[in-house]
């Protein structure tokens, strides 16, 4: 990994077995290989918002634009975030089922697919392996990720502390949040 810090110094740990990815794209591989592997057994439902689960009966009710749908299920994958339906109706029917939900304060953007010459020389030639990491000063809920990709596109995060990005209301107000607070992030990527 590499840690880029507010007064421009640069460091390098090398890590073996660091795996870094992007969430979009995992979630993309996911379904890519679960409609491959059982293409007559798996459907898909996005765009939607889970209204009622009865587990006993294995049913679950989504709302979307095109009104109410009823679903029946043999597998239920509850990946719907913090405020989960899936999770508090599984708490309600299992006695003892307790989730501790720890909010991280943080609240981000994602950015995809960016060009860039930053890998440091211990890194050249190997796309795919590399985690640059750039801190604010005093502030550590303001980071900027970028993870190199196997094709040499980078991928990553801007995060900020909760409420942190709406006061920026402009293009400009992001460029100048990433130019003052992150020393050495590619002009290119502002």
């Amino acid at each position: 990994s590499v840690r880029h810090r507010p007064n421009g110094k640069v460091s390098i740990v090398k890590e073996e077995g660091n795996v870094t990815f992007s969430r979009s794209d995992l979630a993309q591989f996911l379904i890519d290989t679960a409609r491959s592997m059982y293409p007559d057994h798996i459907r898909f439902h996005f765009s939607q918002e889970m209204q009622e689960l009865e587990l006993e009966g294995r049913k679950a009710t989504f709302s979307s634009a095109s009104g109410p749908t009823t679903v029946s299920y043999d597998l239920l994958v509850g990946a719907d975030g913090a405020g989960s339906k899936v999770r508090a109706a599984l708490a309600s029917h299992l006695p003892g089922y307790t989730v501790d939900v720890n909010d991280s304060g943080r609240e981000y953007k994602v950015y995809l697919n960016l060009k860039g010459d930053i890998e440091p020389p211990e890194f050249r030639g190997s796309a795919g392996a590399t985690l640059h990491l750039w801190t604010a000063d005093k502030d550590p809920f303001t980071t900027f990720t970028a993870h190199s990709n196997p094709d040499g596109t980078y991928s990553g995060t801007f995060s900020m502390r909760t409420g942190g990005f709406s006061a920026l209301s402009s293009q400009g107000e992001y460029e100048e949040v990433l130019r003052n607070k992150f020393s050495g992030v590619p002009q290119e990527w502002v």
